[in-house]
């Protein structure tokens, strides 16, 4: 008997505490991808989370109005099959509308935008809270402290462990086979476990509408934890992105021999330099000078990673991973006569 009913104790427990970490982790990768789509603007911010529980909570009195067996795993079960598509549609605002990359959707558009990006998970998320709370004898303060406990361990697991390590497409497939999985499994028909296999197929199969915007041929990508790291050829150049925004391009040599040159020759007697961000082309010049001991400092450790593959940098450039401001306060072995804030 008490094995039958710590069984049935996790059985209640379990899509709670799911829901709470997928519906979290779900948040931070829609707000990493649309906050770029539409140019950095923090309102997108506040829409987001503000459309995220207006939409949740109407599905929340929606599942109030629904009966029958199974909607648990039912509902699971179509979480986790839209998450693909719907991760891959984001950049679509710029096709749908007509926009181009860079251009500022205008505000009943991206409000618009939001809804429908958010509407069936955040119904099916709602739908679901309520279907757990069924199943836990309609005890609220348990539903909401499990789902709030499954929340905070999304949120932690994505701070120390996921981001940096894995890029957000792979860590959207992750939460979509967990939910997809779960919902097979309480749907109580095993036969549809093979639905799992759809992820997969979405992942491979549906075309990313990011890469139908940007344009240029993608060489390489990669995550960090300040966002997706992508370089695509472009004419003659390789442009550098970080979640869809651009950082600098190279070789771009006229602007970089400004930003390079023109302090030099304004400083009488320069013999330390130190370029914070930015492109390392601005570096790359600076170190041409002789007896000019030149830094490249860069917080984003993979984006230095792709810099040093795609760029060749002379063997008299220091190139350092930290933070420019610790690094000044703390660990600058001397002072510099030059800093250039190269972003």
């Amino acid at each position: 008997m008490g094995g039958s009913g710590q069984k049935g104790l996790f059985a209640a427990l379990y899509p709670a505490f799911v829901l709470g970490l997928s519906s979290t982790l779900l948040q931070i990768l829609i707000l990493r991808r649309l906050i770029p789509v539409f140019s950095g603007n923090e309102l997108v911010i506040s829409l987001i989370l503000g459309v995220w529980l207006v939409i949740t909570g109407t599905g929340s009195m929606v599942g109030r109005w629904l009966k029958g067996e199974n909607l648990t795993g039912v509902s699971f079960l179509l979480f986790g099959l839209v998450l693909i598509p719907l991760w891959k549609m984001l950049w679509g605002v710029f096709t749908v509308f007509g926009y181009t990359p860079g251009e500022l959707p205008s505000f009943p558009v991206t409000v618009l935008w939001i809804i429908l990006t958010l509407l069936i998970p955040c119904l099916l998320a709602g739908c679901l809270y309520t279907f757990c709370l069924r199943m836990l004898g309609e005890k609220g303060s348990i539903a909401y402290g499990v789902e709030s406990g499954g929340a905070f361990t999304g949120g932690l697991l994505f701070t120390l462990f996921l981001s940096g390590q894995l890029d957000d497409e792979t860590l959207l497939m992750g939460l979509s086979l967990l939910c997809t999985l779960s919902g097979a499994v309480y749907s109580g028909k095993r036969r549809l476990l093979i639905l799992i296999v759809l992820p997969i197929m979405f992942y491979v199969g549906i075309p990313d509408t990011k890469g139908l915007v940007l344009p240029g041929r993608l060489i390489t990508e990669g995550a960090s934890r300040y966002g997706e790291v992508e370089v695509r050829s472009l004419k003659d150049e390789k442009v550098f992105y970080l979640s869809g925004k651009v950082l600098f391009s190279y070789p771009l040599k006229e602007n970089s021999e400004k930003m390079a040159h023109l302090p030099y020759l304004i400083h009488p007697d320069a013999g330390r330099a130190l370029i914070i961000g930015g492109s390392p082309e601005t570096a790359i010049e600076l170190s041409r000078h002789p007896g000019l001991q030149t830094e490249y400092i860069e917080i984003n450790e993979r984006l230095l990673e792709v810099i040093k593959t795609e760029i060749p940098l002379p063997a008299g450039l220091t190139v350092i991973n930290d933070d420019a401001i610790h690094y000044l306060r703390e660990s600058s072995p001397a002072p510099y006569d030059i800093i250039i804030i190269n972003s």
